[in-house]
């Protein structure tokens, strides 16, 4: 999916205008493994390659492609984990700064990235995990 919706954007407009911003949302997990997460783990670590080489690829008609790699974040995709205090506690203990992002703290990054202040940033992930791969 990934992939196409950045070749539809690229193609339908920022090609031709030569200028674009795409930001690729990931997980943390595409830089480390996890226990049965082998899928989700490989897809997003696809995401992040895909991300560096249409950076290059397109950088002759100046696109910036970067991606964005949360970890924990507040959503309802952890809820389970925010209700089940073992499960929190284990998930917190793997995290330095011991906390899960908000949602604001990623969408900050996003416009971040979609901004003039990045314009000179292309083909990175900017992981936004409290330290959870830094370990």
């Amino acid at each position: 999916g990934s992939f196409f919706m950045c070749q539809a954007v690229a193609k339908k407009s920022m090609i031709t205008q030569k200028s674009g911003k795409i930001i690729n949302i990931s997980s943390q997990l595409a830089f480390v493994g996890n226990y049965d997460r082998s899928v989700y783990c490989s897809s997003k670590g696809g995401v992040s390659a895909m991300t560096r080489a249409m950076a290059i690829e397109w950088s002759d008609y100046n696109i910036n492609v970067n991606e964005v790699a949360p970890g924990y974040t507040k959503t309802e995709m952890i809820k389970e984990i925010l209700e089940d205090e073992k499960k929190y506690q284990k998930a917190i203990s793997l995290i330095p700064l011991r906390k899960f992002a908000e949602p604001r703290e990623v969408s900050v990054t996003v416009l971040y990235l979609a901004s003039d202040y990045s314009n000179f940033v292309t083909g990175t992930s900017i992981l936004i995990d409290g330290g959870y791969t830094a370990r």
